[in-house]
């Protein structure tokens, strides 16, 4: 860490330089990388990490390897730490060494300092002098200035290079330290302070900044309710959709149902919109991460929502909720060819909706009706064989009609439906 003009360290490094005679020499020491932190892990654990392991461990310690040793070490002897994971995300806390190294260098701070400080751990690792400055209404902005300098000058914070206005910590763990500091209550309304400052702020473009304005509502929901925690829950998992943000996308919509007390795992239809929009989003996102035999979890998520569109009278969304690919090719999920049928009889027949329907999903429906029909047709081939072709010539057209309809490639490919027996000659 450089170390400002101002700080105390300073002087004693200047003395240091003069009085050995060009024999003291500064070292600077830099943190571990991700190679060195799946080492340290190895030795300190006695366990051959995972990448996924080396990165969450990584991320939350930034790679200082006094921080790393501490986490490693509680996690080992609380249990929650194995080769592929480190338990909950509430398993990664902050060790008491660790707070108490932090601790000891925020004791120096001035109070105020601190309290600044503490607002701002609030804001995130990053955060911007005005609105900062918005939640301190009984200092002056020189006052809340001059905290942050003292900060600054205590290696607390710094200011990114290239911009004006902006801090961040030096590390989140000092974060997470002095927003622990704060009692739940004072947290929480401090969050809602932060989420009203934000909606202004953003107020010509809230939702790019959905995910933010969710998080602080969340942790604020005692204060400010359900409603914008939902809203806002609801904006961001669309987004992380968009961007591919899957993962990101699944707790977004499931922390908007968990919040209205709707079951994941249920199967009734959704009661509203919002809880419509909600399940469908999930089951996008979980679409996109699921394997293949977990598929069926998604399609129920979907089949809830589209039976709320299909009740309501809402046709379109109906229509787009059914046309979503949730099965792969091949996936064979109960009840997924029935709320085709439903959807089809939903719109003309001769409609572009019905023929998006068909051209998405003709592969199951035709799987499906070409087993029927083949049934059928094989007791045909059969009758006609032992003297009685004729009479079911009628009923075996019908067959190969109604599954050529279905799905024309699958018909012919079968080879069930030939021209000859189309014609009523085969």
């Amino acid at each position: 860490m450089e170390l400002s003009r101002q700080h105390p360290l300073s002087e004693t490094l200047a003395q240091l330089s003069r009085s050995a005679g060009g024999g003291f020499q500064r070292v600077l020491l830099r943190c571990l990388d991700q190679e060195s932190t799946s080492e340290l892990i190895e030795a300190g654990a006695g366990i051959v990490p995972t990448t996924g392991l080396v990165e969450a461990l990584y991320s939350h310690t930034e790679g200082n390897p006094f921080f790393m040793t501490e986490v490693i070490r509680l996690l080992s002897e609380s249990g929650e730490l194995t080769a592929s994971h480190v338990g909950t995300p509430a398993g990664l806390r902050i060790p008491e060494g660790v707070r108490d190294v932090i601790g000891q260098r925020l004791n120096r701070l001035s109070e105020q300092c601190n309290q600044t400080l503490g607002i701002a751990s609030l804001i995130g690792r990053e955060f911007d002098f005005k609105l900062l400055n918005t939640l301190i209404v009984e200092e002056t902005q020189d006052r809340v200035l001059e905290a942050l300098e003292e900060a600054i000058a205590a290696g607390i914070i710094e200011e990114p290079t290239g911009t004006a206005a902006r801090y961040q910590f030096t590390h989140a763990l000092i974060q997470e330290t002095l927003a622990q500091d704060l009692s739940t209550t004072r947290r929480a309304r401090l969050h809602a302070r932060i989420g009203q400052a934000l909606e202004e702020v953003y107020s010509d473009n809230v939702e790019a900044h959905s995910a933010e304005l969710a998080h602080h509502f969340t942790q604020s929901e005692a204060v400010t309710g359900p409603d914008k925690l939902v809203r806002y829950s609801l904006i961001a998992g669309e987004r992380a959709l968009a961007s591919h943000g899957y993962e990101d996308a699944i707790a977004h919509f499931e922390r908007g149902l968990v919040t209205r007390d709707i079951s994941l795992s249920g199967t009734e239809s959704a009661s509203n919109e919002e809880a419509a929009a909600l399940l469908f989003g999930l089951a996008r996102a979980q679409s996109a991460t699921m394997e293949r035999h977990q598929e069926a979890g998604a399609f129920t998520a979907l089949s809830r929502a589209f039976e709320y569109y299909a009740e309501t009278g809402n046709i379109a969304q109906a229509v787009t909720a059914a046309e979503f690919p949730i099965a792969t090719q091949g996936t064979r999920i109960p009840g997924i060819s029935e709320l085709m049928d439903r959807a089809l009889s939903l719109v003309p027949p001769d409609s572009h909706e019905a023929g998006r329907l068909q051209s998405r999903y003709g592969g199951i429906l035709g799987a499906r009706r070409l087993r029927r029909s083949s049934t059928g047709l094989r007791a045909s081939s059969r009758h006609r064989q032992t003297g009685g072709g004729r009479s079911l010539r009628s009923a075996d057209f019908d067959l190969c009609r109604r599954c050529e309809r279905a799905a024309p490639p699958l018909a012919r490919q079968s080879g069930l439906c030939t021209p000859g027996h189309k014609a009523g000659i085969g």
